[in-house]
């Protein structure tokens, strides 16, 4: 189960110095910190970077102040010597978290096995960093994050996608290949092109996860949400791979899922049976509620406290 702590951060700054406190009282190893950058490790594999940036894209006219926010990327080691940038086995690319300037309230989660982080950047409006270690024979690293930080974004609101799900500028979820070394992009719709098709020789014709994964937009809606009852399930959140031309199961995360947010509400706990989960959603919970009307199609987060 997860544990977890809330405040105020002063800023993105402040907030990187709390979470590396968080995690340093939950187990984990810290390898460096400074100011702005944080070097964590779990075990002896799950290796993870963190940076906070501040005043991004000052003289950008598409933005009426600078941003900030947290950089996340996963690595295979850790150099003293090799800073944010330069840690072995790193993924060409970050996952963010964009934080506005009045983006402040904060929750982090624990429950040994991975790490959720979510800030509350507008009213109502939550972004999410999650990573941490697939439960799995595999036992893999995984990372991912609200957005990508990209020159050409109109609004990092509007750019908010649901972590683990791909988007063509937005998040996208790495997972660590443990046969290859390298990182694969297990939740980008372009994988069938990529390096998932490269890394286990997919035919380029192979297209699609499947329907009651993630990815798949429409298929986690219908098994999320109930358009007579507004009843909502906890949907798990699953990986897939392909190898030899087939999608296989790679494992889930654990105390960890979907749910649609009609009838729920951010920041509350419910309780199920015996077992008590702690709510967020994807984004903005869309008022009046429909699906389609923001980014993160109403899902949310719901995370096993108790």
């Amino acid at each position: 189960m997860f544990v977890k702590s809330d405040g105020l951060a002063l800023d993105v700054f402040d907030l990187l110095s709390r979470l590396k406190t968080f995690l340093a009282a939950r187990g984990w190893t810290i390898n460096d910190e400074s100011v702005s950058t944080l070097q964590i490790q779990r075990g002896p594999n799950r290796f993870f970077s963190l940076r906070a940036f501040n005043n991004t894209l000052p003289d950008d006219p598409a933005f009426p102040f600078g941003i900030a926010g947290i950089a996340l990327r996963g690595a295979t080691g850790y150099e003293l010597a090799g800073g944010f940038s330069g840690q072995p086995g790193r993924p060409e690319l970050d996952e963010d978290m964009m934080l506005l300037p009045y983006g402040q309230k904060y929750v982090f989660l624990d429950d040994g096995y991975m790490v959720w982080v979510a800030t509350e950047v507008a009213a109502g409006f939550w972004q999410h960093l999650c990573f941490g270690r697939i439960i799995s024979s595999w036992q893999t690293t995984f990372f991912g994050g609200s957005l990508r930080m990209s020159y050409d974004i109109d609004s990092v609101l509007k750019q908010t996608n649901v972590p683990l799900a791909s988007a063509s500028t937005g998040s996208t979820c790495y997972v660590l290949n443990e046969h290859t070394g390298g990182w694969a992009k297990w939740f980008n719709s372009d994988a069938q092109t990529g390096d998932l098709a490269t890394t286990h020789g997919l035919n380029s014709s192979f297209y699609g996860f499947p329907n009651y994964s993630l990815n798949n937009g429409d298929g986690i809606l219908a098994r999320a949400r109930s358009a007579f009852t507004g009843l909502t399930m906890l949907v798990p959140i699953q990986f897939f791979g392909g190898q030899g031309g087939k999608w296989r199961y790679i494992g889930n995360l654990q105390y960890a899922f979907v749910v649609n947010m009609r009838e729920l509400f951010a920041e509350r706990t419910y309780t199920v049976g015996s077992k008590q989960y702690y709510v967020l959603p994807f984004g903005k919970k869309p008022e009046p509620f429909h699906h389609d009307s923001t980014v993160g199609k109403g899902l949310g987060i719901a995370l096993r406290i108790a």
